[in-house]
């Protein structure tokens, strides 16, 4: 499910996407708009491009980053200014790698602004990447056993 209306920036570090809101927007309450708590997924999926970026850059074609994985761990900080994202709005989500723990651990500072440059919420996301060349074993290990 992607939220993003469109990308205007992207490369190995930071990506810029855009959002439009109106009331055939994910999450969209009548009356009201989208709640602001949204920007979380906005953010992530710009990072996500980031993710996937990269991995296409280390082997040569965006076509085989397309088995990327990655996993929002954690927000360790969300300052939101507004309640909702109203029809009409037209949101700049900015995401920008923060550092790195070895191979499978991101962090990226976010933030989404509305088109006057107002900026209306700032995140911090905590990401695991998965290395799709050794399979999703820590997802398949993870989950609970059904009988």
């Amino acid at each position: 499910m992607s939220l993003l209306s469109g990308v205007r920036e992207l490369n190995a570090h930071s990506a810029v996407t855009e959002v439009a809101i109106d009331a055939m927007s994910t999450f969209h309450v009548h009356g009201h708009g989208v709640p602001a708590w949204v920007a979380l997924e906005y953010i992530g999926q710009t990072a996500a491009l980031i993710g996937v970026y990269a991995a296409s850059e280390l082997r040569g074609s965006a076509s085989d980053a397309s088995s990327s994985e990655g996993f929002l761990l954690a927000s360790r900080n969300m300052d939101i200014t507004c309640p909702w994202f109203i029809d009409g709005d037209r949101l700049i989500v900015s995401a920008s790698q923060a550092g790195t723990a070895g191979a499978s651990l991101a962090t990226f500072n976010g933030t989404v602004s509305n088109a006057l440059g107002d900026t209306l919420v700032v995140a911090s996301l905590s990401v695991w990447r998965g290395d799709p060349d050794q399979g999703s074993t820590a997802t398949s290990t993870a989950r609970p056993a059904v009988s």
